[in-house]
């Protein structure tokens, strides 16, 4: 009863440390050169100069939030043990996110996210 007591804690605080909020998200990109952005968003959907002259970029992403859907497992015989599995699984309606990043001098220097909060905070720097 122990191991499991102890798989369920460790599995809770796993699952505790992936949520995130819109300003974590935004703030991870605060500094970060531009062939970063692109390296995990992808291209940008448009691009334009702003009123200062600096480069701006727009990504806009559409999709489902995930949940976590948690298993446990006890094994008995001969491997007896106990498992927990999470496995992502899209839930909801479909939500948007559009990130505007300025660039100057290669990095981000001010940022305008509009969107849905929870989705927003997905797109945070891994």
């Amino acid at each position: 009863m122990r191991i499991i007591a102890l798989s369920m804690t460790v599995f809770l605080a796993a699952c505790a440390g992936l949520v995130t909020d819109m300003d974590g998200a935004r703030n991870s990109w605060q500094g970060m050169p531009y062939q970063d952005v692109v390296s995990q968003w992808g291209q940008p959907t448009s691009s334009a100069k702003d009123k200062n002259g600096r480069d701006t970029h727009t990504w806009v992403s559409e999709g489902q939030l995930s949940r976590l859907v948690p298993s446990i497992g006890i094994f008995v015989g001969s491997g007896s043990g106990v498992g927990a599995e999470v496995t992502p699984q899209a839930t909801g309606p479909l939500r948007r996110c559009e990130r505007t990043l300025a660039f100057q001098d290669g990095r981000v220097v001010e940022q305008t996210w509009q969107g849905d909060d929870n989705y927003c905070s997905t797109f945070v720097r891994h």
